[in-house]
């Protein structure tokens, strides 16, 4: 049975959406997390490194956000706790499970907060989830809008949909058509994905973290993770 929607509703929602597509549009500076070769590669632009987008999760799991820094904070939040509080659950080496728990439950509430337009409790933000694998084919990332859409998977996502097209993932593909990411390193794929999140020339603000499957292979799973420092990223973008 269709739920029924009133048109006053719809078009609160509608102005709603349109509010929060606006404000992404002349205020945020978007994020892209790629699965190549070397592992899982987050990159963005950060106008306040203070208050970092990318953030660790877990032992190979990144999180990545745009949008209000308080709803940012909050999804990671959520995001984190409900990451913790499955992980002493005994599970298979590989196991997608919190991951797809997460994903669900996370799509869920967004979804209803944005559209409760009785209430101004909804995420002005979108964020993306990573869980590198052992090889580019087990490695796990979905996307969801600050609407509650979910996008999985594929060699690479970008936050915020802000595109005119209304297909969202039209110009994505066009951006990277012919792009094989699975067969580049974790520079070269910086260097096709940068101009993308707002990155040239310029160090300043430039956060990128990268999930090394080497690492992860070798069982130093603690250094899986690393935030490339100022000297490092210049010498990427040289």
């Amino acid at each position: 049975m269709s739920q029924f929607i009133s048109p006053n509703l719809q078009e609160s929602i509608t102005q709603r959406f349109a509010l929060i597509n606006n404000s992404f549009r002349t205020g945020v500076t978007p994020a892209a997390v790629v699965s190549c070769k070397d592992g899982i590669l987050l990159v963005t632009f950060n106008g306040h490194p203070r208050i970092p987008k990318i953030k660790q999760v877990g032992t190979g799991v990144a999180f990545v956000s745009v949008g209000e820094d308080r709803d940012r904070r909050r999804i990671y939040k959520a995001v984190l706790s409900n990451y913790l509080s499955n992980a002493y659950l005994i599970r298979s080496p590989g196991d997608p499970t919190i991951i797809e728990e997460i994903k669900d439950g996370m799509a869920d509430v967004i979804a209803a907060r944005f559209k409760d337009i009785f209430s101004s409790d909804y995420f002005s933000a979108e964020f993306i989830l990573a869980s590198l694998g052992r090889n580019t084919k087990s490695d796990l990332m979905f996307k969801i809008s600050f609407y509650g859409q979910v996008i999985d998977g594929g060699s690479v996502l970008l936050i915020p949909d802000i595109l005119k097209n209304e297909d969202p993932s039209r110009k994505q593909k066009a951006i990277f058509e012919g792009v094989d990411f699975k067969q580049l390193d974790f520079r070269s794929s910086f260097k096709v994905v940068c101009p993308e999140v707002g990155v040239s020339s310029v160090l300043d603000g430039v956060e990128v973290v990268t999930l090394s499957r080497e690492i992860l292979i070798s069982g130093n799973e603690n250094n899986v993770y690393h935030r490339l420092r100022h000297d490092e990223v210049k010498l990427w973008l040289e």
